[in-house]
């Protein structure tokens, strides 16, 4: 099986990578919106009629409703989901399709960037990255998968020796500019450019990395003109204890650990190639570990209704997995570097790795799988050059494709069951209550979307907004985000509470995890994942 994947033969190279963008994108295609999407979607939705002045609109995302500004995010990619929205509409299946298009990109571009890394072996990472379960699970409509897009095509320029070398780093920062307007996040390209123009480029090439910079500095212009501030540096950035950096550190090790069930492969490699016998042994320990784990996953769940004792076992196999991984890059790279072998195309993965992987344990507020995959593919690149093309270990590969494949349809799917959730309980609840009836709502991800579909309010404390009067009805959620906390003046009267149970094995493996990571970006639960309160008003006073 792994040994077709090859790119001798053009056509079966193209249905492959066809075949991984269909998986990709038919997991995602008509989910409901979820998470994040909600904050996006009315981004967007106000660029598309205030275009001139994108960060003044009013949002209502994990505060009360404020200016847009006050948000993480710049809003280039929200203003080609406006556009795609005037044409299209607004339906999951509209904005999906757009990011089917940037899930197209970024595998084109990862399978170009690795036939330059690894020449002949390039389709067994890019089925790695694209089948793994953080490039799948959680698209959605946030900007990771476009965001990924454009550093893959910004490497690709950058370390393909075939690209004009007269244009790599005018396209190159043209690439780095879009970024940064799509997330700030890609500040970290800033000195892969700088690092590149001074190993091969020549320090009288330095000049291009202003583009990027002058972009940068033309936004900030505008948000003056728009609003009287600059939006990047009034991001929050929070004076956090040591210990807090070091949480940061170990959930981003646990959550590679998660997203990367493929890596018992180069556990497996880096075993066979080791020539000393007691780190051989080491890897033997590792590997077996690592494979037990997922056996006694499998056999526990069906066998036992018990969640404890599976999280525990995820945790340290999550653990295990990331300190794996990272030991295998770093004794290699401390090997290479030691014996002048670490040539520049590693050196810029190295630097990849490391400045994704600082830039969101330093700066980001939380721990999410689409953080910590930003940092995936160079990790895929130099582990396959490093260890998979020197190996031939063709079952050890099926597998762990195998595995890859059974483990991200399954959460998946569970993701999609969770997204659900609020689509249909937005129309059940708006249906059981009197047609006639004002609905108050409080919460935020795909809930806050559907239930203003459904005719619900979203609740405000700010005076200039209408307020809830007795005999109106209120529905909060246990676990919907960024819920405001009610006024003690607000009186309510329970209705009715609907229990969303967990019935399947598949929606036990749903979690708000994936998006918001501490040492599991995944697990089992037989836990409620969400319970509606229908109240009545009683009394405003």
């Amino acid at each position: 099986m792994i040994r077709r994947l090859s790119s001798s033969d053009p056509w079966r190279t193209s249905i492959i990578l066809f075949g991984l963008w269909l998986f990709a994108t038919a997991l995602n295609f008509d989910k409901a919106y979820h998470v994040d999407d909600t904050a996006y979607l009315e981004m967007a939705r106000w660029i598309a009629q205030h275009p001139s002045h994108p960060m003044s609109g009013l949002l209502s995302w994990g505060a009360d409703y404020e200016a847009i500004h006050y948000t993480n995010q710049p809003p280039l990619y929200f203003y080609l989901m406006a556009g795609w929205g005037l044409l299209f509409g607004w339906s999951e299946i509209a904005m999906h399709a757009l990011m089917s298009a940037f899930t197209l990109w970024a595998i084109l571009a990862f399978y170009r960037l690795a036939r330059i890394v690894t020449p002949g072996s390039a389709l067994l990472p890019t089925a790695f990255l694209v089948l793994g379960p953080a490039f799948v699970v959680s698209q959605n409509t946030m900007v990771d998968i476009p965001l990924l897009a454009l550093w893959l095509e910004f490497f690709l320029v950058l370390l393909d020796p075939k690209f004009n070398d007269r244009w790599r780093y005018p396209v190159a920062g043209c690439l780095c500019a879009v970024a940064l307007l799509v997330k700030y996040t890609s500040l970290v390209l800033l000195p892969a450019l700088v690092f590149h123009i001074v190993l091969v480029g020549g320090a009288v090439r330095l000049i291009w990395v202003l583009l990027p910079v002058g972009v940068l500095a033309a936004w900030s212009g505008f948000n003056y003109w728009e609003y009287g501030g600059v939006h990047i540096a009034g991001r929050p950035v929070a004076s956090k204890p040591l210990s807090a950096y070091l949480n940061s550190a170990i959930y981003w090790v646990s959550v590679l650990g998660a997203i990367t069930p493929f890596a018992g492969v180069y556990f497996y490699a880096r075993k066979c190639l080791t020539e000393t016998k007691h780190v051989r042994f080491i890897w033997s320990v590792v590997l077996s570990l690592f494979c037990c784990s997922y056996v006694f996953l499998l056999f526990w769940i069906i066998a036992f209704p018990s969640r404890h004792m599976v999280n525990l076992v995820l945790e340290v196999l999550f653990l295990m997995t990331g300190v794996g991984l990272l030991s295998i890059l770093i004794t290699t790279s401390f090997q290479k570097l030691r014996t002048k072998q670490l040539n520049t195309t590693e050196r810029m993965l190295l630097c990849w790795i490391v400045s994704a992987a600082g830039f969101v344990v330093v700066l980001a507020p939380f721990m999410a799988a689409r953080h910590v995959l930003l940092a995936l593919p160079p990790i895929l690149l130099l582990t396959n050059a490093w260890l998979l093309v020197r190996i031939r270990i063709t079952f050890a590969k099926s597998a762990a494709v195998i595995l890859t494949v059974m483990l991200t349809t399954l959460l998946s799917l569970a993701d999609r069951w969770y997204a659900d959730i609020y689509s249909a309980q937005a129309v059940s609840i708006r249906a059981t209550l009197p047609p006639d009836s004002t609905i108050w709502f409080n919460g935020n991800w795909g809930w806050q979307w559907y239930a203003e579909q459904a005719g619900m309010t979203l609740f405000s404390k700010l005076p200039d907004r209408a307020s809830p009067a007795v005999g109106d009805y209120f529905v909060t959620t246990d676990s919907a985000c960024c819920a405001l906390t009610l006024p003690q003046s607000l009186k309510l009267e329970p209705i009715e509470t609907v229990v969303i149970d967990r019935e399947t094995r598949i929606q036990r493996f749903a979690s708000i995890s994936f998006y918001s990571s501490g040492l599991q970006a995944w697990g089992y639960s037989y836990e409620p994942i969400e319970r509606f309160q229908i109240s009545r008003v009683v009394s405003v006073n």
